[in-house]
């Protein structure tokens, strides 16, 4: 069998194409330390010990006792076996209950109908994907609508996903598409176009106006079911649906229809994008690509000096006016009352600017992946081909249009983005928490907990803990290590925080999200565990307390109520069904979603079903500390984090936060020590 027939079976039994190579490697090489497998495959050490800390976890790869721990792949045989096995025992299990299933189903066949329980499902490997894709298309009554790269499409279409639906030539489904298109594409996606229109009737495929944010990936059929892809995005593009969420919650699937319909709204049909761009003119006025780059600079410099009423930019830089000369051209149109607007995505890095800015300018924020863009007096736009105004190269083949209708329909959509958009603020999540105590200023991610406002105790100096050290504790992990004595609780896992300053048509107060990935490892086991806090008043003034708690873990249900008795979210916590509750890790990326109304307590308000995505940026960070709340516990923290942006996906909008607002704690083990059995600062390992 040939290595690459190997390696196709390993992605068949849900391997990643990275972990393949892992664990062929290890095959080939024998027992590797971790860094060892990194230096010889010229792979990141963070992204090799998480490959195997799952494969670890799924049988496939061993490991030894000692410290580093070394790595020898299993049997590729007992591998099989194991599949096999699976697959086996499935098939005895359905034949074992077939005839006690039927004589069920007769006697339940006639009930009445009742409403399908509302729930997320898991969908891993590309194969499967594209199966359940498949079946969306072929199983639509009505309509379908899809937001997918021109590459994915070509795929599906090669897949001939399309090539069954063409049998069922129903005029009474709808099809909607939103793919990208770029002069790289657009001999491609011509031809695309043309055959999904000649294969699928009454599908139409459209464009987004320049700007667009074509996030998330989702494919929605007939506003029953929908599924969306969750997997980290590469310079602003999607490699593959690796890792996909489906669910039927009514709430998610108008969240996600909000999104789709905005977007629709805003794009233009497919073949007359495409002849606009081949031709690179507009039939009736200016559409051009300027090549030169100081032509391209002169002409924007004369129509900024131009501006009468109001400039519109987008930009992905941390500084969007590091050019002096158009920084002074804004300021000047600024001061002769010009309405000068610029979104930018705002992280820890330049949120000074950002508030240095605001007071010139109109600043808000807007998620990273949006075209660089600017719009003068609703008659000049501009797309840049690299992050705007950033250098001198920015101007090379500059996009350049005054055609109205094209003008006006991008317009529209940017003034929908500004709407939406966060206006910067000096309260940040990271404010917030140093409120809690001014001693937890440099760990700002110890949120408020049930045990009382901590302060800090012991720490590691900078330099002393790396992220490789915090990895190898939880790939060698054990679920003994978890309970001794002295440790009351130890959890492995990650977590999310978030603030969340939600717009007034939501109906929402500002609230604090914490989400816990736990690790099956951990002392009560594995768990998808949210914690809500909301804004309230306490004995020593306002601060974010916990109100309400949502798990599916029984084993930790009752910890969650005692632990948090003397808050509002002892008597506000439900255990959920595990297909209720969805907390996914992806690279930098953490989802969390749930399909059941959280009421507030004791507000009269309720966060229904939704969606967070935390999307950490920047370079990971290593931190360890000891907190002392005044319980006379004491609680070890050894982490990775980022900062990190934030997305809430709300059945009436999709609310994008700054990157001030968030961290992913990607790494984490949290040990709860009794008061009495703290160890000493020399045995903390």
């Amino acid at each position: 069998m040939s290595e690459e027939a190997v390696r196709k079976i390993l992605r068949d039994f849900g391997l990643t194409e990275k972990e393949a190579d892992i664990y062929i490697f290890l095959a080939k090489h024998g027992i590797l330390k971790g860094g060892e497998v990194a230096r010889q495959t010229k792979t990141p050490k963070a992204l090799v010990y998480r490959i195997l800390k799952s494969l670890q976890a799924q049988g496939i790869v061993e490991s030894t006792l000692e410290f580093p721990a070394r790595f020898t792949a299993a049997p590729f045989e007992a591998i099989i076996d194991l599949n096999v096995k699976s697959k086996l025992n499935e098939i005895a299990r359905l034949k074992g209950e077939k005839t006690a299933l039927i004589n069920h189903w007769k006697q339940i066949e006639n009930a009445p109908s009742i409403s399908p329980v509302e729930k997320f499902s898991v969908i891993e490997g590309k194969q499967k994907v594209y199966q359940k894709l498949s079946q969306l298309i072929m199983q639509t009554k009505t309509n379908l609508s899809c937001i997918i790269t021109s590459k994915e499409l070509a795929q599906a279409n090669y897949f001939g996903i399309f090539d069954q639906d063409s049998k069922k030539q129903s005029s009474k489904r709808s099809f909607r598409f939103l793919i990208e298109l770029s002069n790289q594409n657009l001999k491609d996606a011509k031809e695309l176009v043309k055959d999904i229109e000649r294969k699928v009737p009454n599908a139409e495929v459209r464009i987004p106006e320049l700007g667009s944010n074509l996030f998330p990936q989702m494919i929605i059929q007939d506003k029953e079911e929908t599924m969306f892809r969750i997997s980290p995005k590469v310079d602003n593009c999607f490699d593959k649906w690796d890792v996909s969420l489906w669910t039927n919650c009514k709430s998610l699937i108008g969240a996600f229809s909000v999104v789709f319909d905005g977007l629709w709204h805003n794009s233009t049909e497919a073949q007359t994008k495409i002849s606009e761009l081949q031709t690179g003119v507009s039939l009736t006025q200016k559409m051009e690509v300027i090549n030169d780059s100081e032509d391209s600079k002169r002409k924007f410099c004369e129509v900024l000096r131009s501006a009468g009423k109001e400039i519109i930019m987008v930009t992905s830089s941390g500084d969007p006016l590091e050019i002096d000369k158009i920084r002074q051209l804004l300021n000047e149109c600024a001061q002769k009352s010009v309405s000068v607007k610029l979104m930018v995505p705002i992280t820890c890095e330049n949120k000074d600017l950002a508030q240095e800015l605001s007071k010139q300018y109109e600043v808000r924020h807007v998620p990273v992946g949006y075209l660089d863009t600017a719009l003068v007096d609703g008659r000049h736009l501009f797309q840049f081909r690299t992050t705007i105004l950033k250098s001198e190269q920015v101007f090379v083949k500059t996009f350049y249009t005054n055609d109205s209708e094209y003008v006006s329909k991008t317009k529209k959509m940017l003034t929908d983005t500004w709407e939406h958009a966060q206006i910067p603020s000096t309260t940040t999540l990271e404010t917030i928490l140093q409120e809690v105590d001014p001693q937890l200023s440099p760990f700002p991610r110890c949120p408020p907990n049930y045990m009382g406002t901590p302060f800090i105790v012991e720490e590691k100096p900078v330099g002393t803990l790396t992220e490789k050290d915090i990895l190898n504790k939880m790939i060698s992990a054990k679920y003994s290590d978890a309970t001794s004595l002295d440790v009351i609780d130890r959890r492995y896992g990650s977590i999310g925080l978030a603030v969340i300053h939600p717009p007034d048509y939501l109906k929402l107060p500002d609230i604090m999200i914490v989400i816990n990935k736990i690790e099956k490892q951990s002392n009560l086991g594995e768990e998808d565990a949210i914690i809500f806090l909301s804004w309230l008043k306490t004995q020593k003034g306002f601060a974010y307390v916990p109100v309400a708690i949502i798990g599916d873990n029984p084993k930790a249900h009752e910890f969650w109520k005692n632990m948090n008795a003397s808050t509002p979210a002892g008597k506000n916590t439900h255990l959920l069904e595990k297909d209720e509750i969805e907390i996914r890790l992806h690279g930098n990326s953490l989802f969390a979603g749930w399909t059941i109304p959280i009421p507030l307590f004791p507000a009269q308000q309720t966060i229904p079903p939704a969606c967070l995505l935390i999307e950490g940026y920047g370079d990971i960070k290593t931190t360890a500390y000891t907190v002392a709340p005044p319980s006379g516990h004491r609680i070890l923290r050894e982490e990775n984090y980022l900062d990190a942006f934030v997305t809430f996906f709300h059945p009436s909008s999709k609310y994008s936060g700054p990157g001030t607002d968030g961290y992913l704690i990607r790494d984490s083990i949290i040990t709860i020590f009794s008061p009495t059995n703290f160890p000493s600062k020399n045995s903390i390992n």
